[in-house]
């Protein structure tokens, strides 16, 4: 309700400060001067050349990725044979390559003149003028960009038979956005490819590359070989990882992102004003403004009924968690002293370094969502708690407690299981109402 109402306020504001009967340059030129006027106009043209060669880059990119020519590059030769040589297709790349240096120099000057036109525009416009007159005039540079990358990936669609970059998923079914971001095209494009979707390092470091291969050697050293076969499997292990190392390290590591989606991908990574987050069912990602998420949550877990509140000091919450360890280690203790447990066993169970759990919640983007807010299902990470340790241990004892004749494996067991029911009986189904999950 607080946001629709400064909403209206903002709207009402430029209303009041732009009259419908007056241009916004006329408005712009009697309230700040005609040199204010040519300088928004030059933040509309920087602003469109410096979104351009970011696609132009991403588009040279793309043809040097692929191994084809563009037209700009296809020279002509005296004897028409050489265009099939590899000298000529040499030429082509350097001349690519080189393209690619000068369209990143003008995209270097092009960002920092773009920066340097918006600081003196925050300086001589209002707040309320600025954010209206760069977002009315960048409406028409949207199109004109949108024109220009479809015309792009007209011209990969000839060199190399299909579009790249190109979202495979409706944006609509795999984004739900409740935050007040409106996300641009490359942002969509970025989330829609899931978030275990990982971007390929620029540089490997050598421990985390040789860790895995140490730790495989480990592993087949402790099944009982002679010294000849492990000096053997070390060998090969060893030559396996260095060339692998020295091949990824000398071949640079090609993105697999646009320039734009990078550019999408760094800007979401830096917002702080909502958050992104997987939904509780299905692959989905959720947008959510964070003030929105954490009044949410506060709703859930201010529920007496379902939470209890310790009125623990703030002083004291270490002590707390000491407590907890040493009430457990008691416990434990006695098991440990009457043969109940081993030594192994006691110490894995043992805490040590307790913290308390991480309360989240994933949002029901599969259930009606009422007043632009989804209902949230509550998880609570239990990771390095007190008990933690315990209760991993007796999962599996527990575990064949809870399956009988009324369980079912996964949900192709329960599949299989519907299709054999009487089709006289009716099926349906019980909903808890914030279902605490442990973690």
């Amino acid at each position: 309700m607080f946001v629709r109402v400064i909403s209206l306020v903002f709207i009402f504001l430029v209303r009041l400060r732009f009259p419908a009967h007056f241009s916004i340059i006329q408005v712009i030129r009697k309230r700040y001067g005609n040199d204010n006027v040519k300088l928004i106009r030059s933040f509309e043209k920087i602003d469109f050349k410096y979104r351009k060669l970011l696609l132009d880059i991403d588009f040279l990119e793309n043809c040097v990725s692929n191994n084809v020519a563009p037209n700009f590059v296809q020279f002509r030769v005296a004897n028409k044979d050489l265009r099939n040589s590899n000298t000529y297709r040499l030429c082509q790349t350097k001349l690519l390559k080189q393209e690619m240096v000068n369209k990143k120099n003008d995209l270097n000057a092009a960002k920092n003149h773009l920066a340097e036109v918006k600081k003196n525009l925050m300086k001589e416009l209002s707040w309320i003028d600025y954010h209206h007159v760069c977002n009315l005039f960048l409406v028409g540079n949207d199109k004109a960009i949108s024109k220009h990358k479809e015309t792009q990936n007209k011209k990969l669609v000839k060199l190399i038979g299909s579009p790249l970059n190109k979202i495979t998923h409706d944006p609509e079914k795999v984004i739900y956005n409740f935050s007040k971001h409106v996300l641009t095209e490359a942002e969509k494009s970025v989330l829609c490819k899931g978030l275990q979707f990982a971007v390929p390092p620029k540089t490997i470091e050598y421990s985390e590359y040789m860790l895995p291969f140490e730790l495989l050697f480990r592993d087949i050293k402790n099944n009982n070989l002679t010294t000849p076969q492990c000096n053997s499997i070390k060998s090969k292990i060893l030559d396996t990882a260095f060339s692998s190392f020295d091949f990824l390290n000398t071949n640079k590591i090609k993105s697999n992102l646009s320039n734009l989606e990078l550019e999408a991908l760094h800007f979401l990574s830096k917002q702080t004003d909502f958050v992104i987050q997987k939904s509780d069912k299905g692959n989905t990602v959720v947008l959510i403004d964070k003030e929105t998420y954490k009044n949410k949550i506060g709703d859930i877990i201010s529920d007496s009924g379902k939470f209890e509140k310790l009125n623990i000091e703030e002083d004291k919450q270490l002590n707390f968690l000491i407590n907890s360890e040493k009430k457990l280690k008691d416990i434990l203790k006695k098991f440990f002293k009457i043969g109940c447990l081993d030594k192994d066993k006691y110490d894995l169970i043992s805490p040590t370094g307790s913290k308390p759990g991480i309360l989240y919640g994933l949002a029901k983007v599969h259930k009606p969502v009422v007043g632009n807010c989804p209902s949230f299902r509550p998880i609570l990470s239990a990771i390095g708690t007190s008990t933690y340790n315990l209760a991993k241990f007796l999962v599996p004892i527990l575990k064949p407690l809870t399956i009988n004749e009324f369980t079912v494996k996964d949900s192709f067991s329960f599949a299989n299981e519907v299709t054999t029911f009487d089709k006289k009986c009716i099926m349906a189904s019980l909903d808890i109402e914030s279902l605490l999950k442990i973690a």
